[in-house]
């Protein structure tokens, strides 16, 4: 089943929020575990209110703990669904990154691709080695830009490795939205690939998180979560046709 690589050129541009309410709107769609390959900084299990991992994606490469036993189990609403997104969290230190084994890596996800019918890798922001380990074994990847030059043209870069790499660019993420049309409709161009969805800029996001619930589940009616699940429903394959809104649209909160 998919594994689906969501990457960032540049730090802070809200790729592991993304990451997490991508992947519990998928939840609505199948089975779905969200991994976090940010091996230096890894914050998915802060955001997502799970307090002093015991185990993580490192015991189990280590193998000192099976998949089972790192995987955490949040229950959740989805819309009217009561459903379980699946979190192997990351907790890092320079020894275990020395002992990083690229081969065994591919294991884990190649096993978790069997297991689940969406994998979701929160990868780490840059092109680090590391970032191009997990990007590389993807079969998607999804690249989160914000609305500003400097984002746009490091993510450029990410998008031609990803090529190289051969893995397909599903699309690009445009979060931090704020009505920046004209913006908008020079990403896709930029990046030469569409837009799988725009993420509007929301008080929400930090509310939800402070909750330690995603925004979709915490908010479900909001403007940020149509967007979320617009997303996920194009990661799907369900298509939905993402259009730039304007200043306007975005105040009111359509």
């Amino acid at each position: 089943m998919p594994v689906i690589a969501v990457c960032s050129g540049k730090g802070g541009v809200g790729k592991t929020t993304v990451s997490a309410n991508l992947a519990a709107a998928l939840t609505a769609f199948g089975e779905t575990v969200v991994v976090d390959c940010d091996f230096m900084l890894p914050n998915l299990h802060i955001l997502l209110a799970i307090e002093n991992p015991g185990l993580s994606l490192f015991d189990v490469l280590r193998g000192d703990a099976s998949l089972k036993d790192a995987t955490y189990r949040l229950r959740m609403a989805v819309g009217r669904t009561l459903t379980t997104l699946h979190v192997i969290p990351s907790l890092a230190s320079l020894s275990m990154l020395k002992e990083f084994e690229e081969r065994r890596f591919g294991e884990v996800v190649e096993e978790l691709s069997e297991t689940y019918d969406y994998v979701v890798l929160d990868v780490s922001a840059g092109l680090s080695r590391l970032s191009l380990v997990s990007m590389g074994n993807a079969d998607r990847a999804y690249v989160v830009v914000n609305p500003e030059r400097s984002s746009v043209n490091s993510a450029k870069r990410v998008v031609t490795v990803a090529r190289e790499l051969g893995v397909e660019v599903g699309g690009v993420i445009l979060n931090r939205y704020r009505g920046e049309r004209s913006f908008a409709e020079l990403v896709s161009e930029i990046l030469d690939s569409e837009l799988a969805g725009i993420i509007r800029e929301s008080r929400d996001i930090s509310r939800s998180w402070d909750a330690g619930v995603p925004v979709i589940s915490y908010r479900p009616r909001s403007a940020v979560s149509r967007d979320l699940v617009n997303l996920a429903m194009n990661v799907a394959g369900q298509k939905v046709n993402i259009r730039p809104f304007g200043r306007v649209r975005y105040l009111l909160g359509w």
